[in-house]
């Protein structure tokens, strides 16, 4: 009757050719958590974002022993809320510079009843973060991802004393 949830992100930013990426992960299977100790390996900046923020401090350490602690930071998201995506992208942009790559693999399985049936709350949270949180994360992420112009909000000025999208070019 439960579910296994966790919403979780990593937002990187590489050292390199352009100063940012971001990718979204899921601590709790292991992918995520591999995905952004891969990019600490490549050299990126990465911004671990998780339902579970004590989670995401410890993937966050564990980045940070890969590569340094100067390129890792942790931050609570919740992948059902605009606005804690807002938040998430926000902090990254203003710790980083901007965001390149978004990587989600946040999912949540919810178990059936005894009766084989899900109820209708545990299919409303399956869908608001298996479906609907795409979508928000892809809504309050895409001002970085457009060209000229868009970057605005918190972090925006320094995303553009980086190299980032110039406002009004």
């Amino acid at each position: 009757m439960g579910s296994r949830r966790s919403q979780a992100a990593t937002h990187a930013s590489r050292s390199g050719i352009q100063p940012q990426d971001c990718a979204h992960h899921r601590r709790r299977q292991r992918i995520g958590r591999e995905v952004a100790l891969l990019l600490a390996r490549k050299g990126a900046h990465i911004v671990v974002a998780d339902f579970d923020q004590q989670g995401a401090k410890r993937v966050a350490d564990e980045v940070g022993a890969i590569a340094s602690p100067e390129v890792v930071a942790h931050v609570a998201v919740d992948l059902g809320s605009s606005a804690s995506l807002s938040n998430a992208s926000n902090f990254t942009t203003a710790q980083f510079g901007g965001i390149d790559v978004i990587v989600n693999t946040a999912a949540i399985y919810s178990v059936p009843g005894a009766d084989g049936e899900l109820t209708d709350a545990q299919w409303a949270q399956t869908f608001q973060v298996n479906v609907t949180g795409n979508y928000l994360l892809a809504r309050q992420t895409e001002w970085v991802f457009k060209g000229p112009g868009v970057a605005r909000g918190h972090g925006a000025d320094k995303f553009r004393e980086r190299g980032g999208p110039k406002e009004g070019k």
